[in-house]
């Protein structure tokens, strides 16, 4: 299987217009249409179906589509890192990260690998864990790190845990409750609450709580995806958030004493994942165990 046929595939099946694949990498059209059909006979099975406006994918097609790019991937990856070696250089690194392990956690971590391979060439890419999951399934990173919510299925993926602790809910320290010594679940619900991820209802570990305890969820939720607006959004208003223990580390946060919850509010925790088929690299291992200090 050549990598130019699965170039031909991935290009056909995308623009559904062999003439435009053909303009794209630059090949006469009949060449295009033997390289497909060397394909196919390589695979077994029949890739498109000519109609009257241009080409339609079969449903073998769509099957292989995801995997003719993770081939591509890995293959233009392999490539990457061969010319480094050649070069003297070590190679690179694809990390993926959810915003706040990209705020508060890589920075260190990144700076303490690169003073031990300074040749290392290590590329952050955010996103949420649902958006980073697709990545790695299609070859675009080496590994993540995301903290767990309710919403991430990680089944199909090796996962490394990197980092445990408690959660609490998190405000402004001169919030209206933080003087307080008995705030109830139900005083949460009158303020506005900022969450981190796309849906409170789905993915804030906090939920089952107020559901346990029979109280409905606050109304005004502020959703984003980046911990740096969550933080300043916290310290200009009256907003709550359910956080790690560890952005308590942030000037003028404080954590509320809450004295009705049914024990512990939950354990924060943060894991690396990455596929089964695609062991980590000496260098990833290395900054997994510089995020874990």
């Amino acid at each position: 299987m050549r990598i130019r046929s699965i170039e031909a595939f991935i290009s056909a099946y995308s623009g559904r217009s062999m003439t435009h694949a053909s303009l794209k990498l630059n090949l006469s059209q009949p060449a295009l249409t033997k390289m497909i059909q060397t394909l196919e006979a390589e695979l077994g099975i029949k890739l498109f179906i000519r109609g009257a406006r241009g080409i339609e994918p079969t449903m073998h097609a769509e099957a292989f589509f995801p995997r003719a790019n993770r081939i591509l991937a890995e293959l233009n990856a392999a490539q990457a890192e061969f010319a480094a070696l050649a070069g003297g250089n070590t190679g690179r690194l694809r990390v993926g990260s959810d915003s706040y392990v990209a705020a508060e956690m890589l920075p260190n971590a990144v700076t303490d690998v690169l003073q031990s391979v300074p040749d290392l060439k290590i590329e952050i890419v955010t996103g949420t864990s649902d958006h980073l999951a697709t990545a790695i399934e299609n070859g675009d990173l080496d590994f993540f790190v995301t903290s767990v919510s309710r919403s991430v299925d990680l089944t199909d993926l090796v996962t490394i845990t990197i980092l445990q602790e408690q959660y609490c809910v998190v405000a402004r320290s001169n919030h209206p409750l933080t003087s307080s010594n008995h705030v109830t679940l139900a005083d949460m619900t009158e303020y506005p609450w900022i969450n981190i991820g796309d849906n409170f209802a789905s993915t804030s570990n906090i939920v089952p709580i107020f559901e346990q305890m029979g109280i409905k969820l606050p109304k005004k939720i502020v959703e984003t995806d980046s911990i740096s607006y969550l933080v300043a959004h916290l310290l200009r208003s009256d907003s709550l958030s359910y956080q790690p223990r560890r952005l308590l580390e942030t000037a003028g946060l404080a954590a509320l004493n809450i004295v009705d919850a049914p024990g512990s509010l939950g354990q924060f925790k943060v894991v690396a994942a990455h596929r089964k088929d695609k062991p980590l690299s000496p260098e990833a291992k290395l900054l997994l165990q510089r995020l874990a200090v």
